[in-house]
């Protein structure tokens, strides 16, 4: 197990170099894919609830202290919802349909991303229906490419 660990924190802190170096090279219109969400959706779906959780209270309260996130705080909290949400499909891939698995997938993805931008933008008054077609809802397509382009190339792992 603490090999396993390791082995998280080190790809964590791959991702946390390449969130914050190529991240923006890669932003469209202020929208780039959440390379952490994904490894948070990961290490939910192959380890369970309680440590999907811990790993994303971990990496989000990580990227509050570096200075990714605005607000000291949002990030550990939609990351621990994301790990907890991802949690529920330990196991699940090959158990239920695949439409139904990926489509839950993407809905924590929209979760995660609805409250992020909800609470990041709300000072600006900006409608709900602005924010989600605006921001959630590219940021989930982005997000979500690569989330498929990821488990298409590991898909072996994670089964």
């Amino acid at each position: 197990m603490a090999r396993k660990i390791l082995l998280y924190i080190g790809i964590a802190l791959v991702l946390l170099t390449i969130q914050g170096l190529i991240g923006p090279w890669m932003t469209i219109q202020k929208i780039r894919p959440d390379f952490l969400l994904i490894l948070v959706l990961y290490i939910g779906q192959k380890e369970g609830k309680i440590f999907g959780q811990l790993a994303g209270f971990i990496i989000g309260l990580t990227m509050d202290l570096i200075g990714m996130s605005t607000f000291l705080g949002l990030s550990a909290f939609v990351m621990t919802l994301s790990g907890f949400l991802a949690g529920f499909f330990k196991n699940q891939r090959n158990k239920i349909n695949i439409f139904s698995y990926y489509f839950s997938i993407l809905l924590i993805c929209l979760i995660h991303f609805f409250i992020l931008y909800s609470i990041y933008y709300h000072s600006l008054g900006l409608s709900i229906q602005y924010r989600m077609v605006r921001y959630v809802v590219p940021s989930l397509i982005y997000t979500g490419i690569f989330y498929f382009l990821i488990e298409f190339v590991f898909s072996k792992q994670i089964e």
